[in-house]
Parts: C-alpha cells; sequence; structure tokens
C-alpha cells in the first residue's frame, strides 16, 4: 500500500513530516496529534493541522495512553476500545478536517494521541 523510510518509523511530531511514499509516487506525510484528554461519556473533537482541501488521509492511528504516559493496557491501547465486562466503549472517526472521540463512560484518567497519514493533490 505504501513504503515508509524505517529511519522515521518512531519518530512522532507535531509538525508535519514526509515519512515515505504513497502507491500513486506522491510524498506521504505524518502528523501525531494530542488529542489530550479522552471525553467523559462525551464526544471530543480535535483539528487536524494543514489544508483540508489539498490532504487525503489514508490512514489514521488512535493510542490510548494513561497520564503516566504508559500504554492504557497490554489489550487495549488502541481505539476502537471495548470492554465485554463492563459494555464501556471508546469509538472513533475521523474526516478530512478534524478527528471525533466519543465514548460512553468516564475515560478522562487517560489521553490520547493520533497519527495521521496523507498524501497531498498539490505534490
Amino acid at each position: 500500500m505504501f513504503m515508509l523510510n524505517p529511519e522515521l518509523m518512531n519518530k512522532y511530531s507535531s509538525s508535519i513530516q514526509r515519512v515515505g511514499t504513497w502507491k500513486n509516487g506522491k510524498p506521504l506525510y505524518r502528523v501525531t496529534i494530542d488529542f489530550g484528554q479522552l471525553p467523559n461519556n462525551n464526544v471530543k473533537e480535535v483539528s487536524i493541522p494543514g489544508t483540508s482541501s489539498t490532504r487525503k488521509i489514508v490512514k489514521v492511528d488512535y493510542n490510548i495512553i494513561n497520564k503516566e504516559d504508559e500504554p492504557f493496557s497490554s489489550y487495549a491501547n488502541k481505539i476502537p476500545f471495548y470492554d465485554p465486562s463492563s459494555n464501556h466503549y471508546i469509538l472513533c472517526k475521523h474526516s478530512e478536517w478534524k478527528v471525533i472521540i466519543s465514548d460512553n463512560y468516564n475515560a478522562s484518567d487517560h489521553i490520547a494521541s493520533v497519527d495521521v497519514y496523507f498524501w497531498r493533490t498539490s505534490d
């Protein structure tokens, strides 16, 4: 699908960085968004940096982190998340200009980061 530069695999930044090449030959970019606290039985939206009219998002990774900067758990540090024992969930979606996370319980003791991969029609 796309090729990532191995030197940039684990270097995340809130600045837009070129990280590889998309299958159409265009440069592939990534930006990491600090989503902040997860909502408390609610919905939260955060804007994606850059110009949405020229951006084509190809992948979004949502990650949950404890406030101590440790993974949420060994099995559930990704969103969407569902705990069948409590029926708690955290859902996610995105558009070309924002990411949206919703939950049905108080998840505000956790924070999230969102990695957005995209190419630009202007390149």
